[in-house]
């Protein structure tokens, strides 16, 4: 946690700055590519995670892959990963890597396992709250800014959001 307007974590790739340390791993994946393991597993929770959860992931690092594909020769380290490759077979729709819940295009699989990744892209620019999906940023847009006018120019003029200060 930090006070407010501090951005002590920065990334090593850029020159993007931030005030939580999951909202720094979050960004990272744009340089990584690799997706952030869920909150329950991440190197600093680990000893909060069940055995069982540990077990699954150190799987993952050891290549073990216990869960072969009765359709073809691959096989894999957690369920979650077979139940969404035999939508291959099947050619059903697109299965979440963490719960198997089927979803009906790419876009909404990505949505869907932000709840799980806990990835908030959606930032407000007023006060920096994240959000899942930018359906909720404007509803708290309006919800919590609409009548405030934070960002003001010395000739009187006065804005919601900052880049609209600027542009002035």
């Amino acid at each position: 946690m930090s006070h407010r307007g501090e951005r002590p974590f920065s990334c090593p790739h850029c020159e993007k700055t931030y005030g939580l340390k999951r909202d720094l791993k979050e960004h990272m994946v744009l340089h990584t590519g690799e997706k952030p393991p869920p909150p329950s597993l991440q190197q600093d929770d680990l000893h909060t995670a069940s055995e069982g959860n540990l077990e699954c992931h150190l799987r993952i690092h050891n290549g073990e892959k216990p869960y072969p594909c009765t359709e073809c020769d691959q096989s894999f380290s957690q369920k979650p990963e077979l139940r969404r490759h035999m939508f291959s077979h099947t050619g059903g729709g697109f299965l979440c890597s963490y719960c198997g819940k089927s979803l009906r295009d790419p876009h909404s699989l990505k949505s869907h396992e932000r709840l799980h990744t806990g990835e908030r892209p959606h930032r407000c620019p007023v006060c920096e709250k994240g959000y899942t999906w930018a359906t909720k940023l404007r509803r708290h847009m309006k919800l919590s800014h609409l009548m405030e006018k934070l960002y003001s120019c010395h000739c009187g003029a006065s804005y919601t959001v900052r880049q609209s200060l600027l542009r002035h």
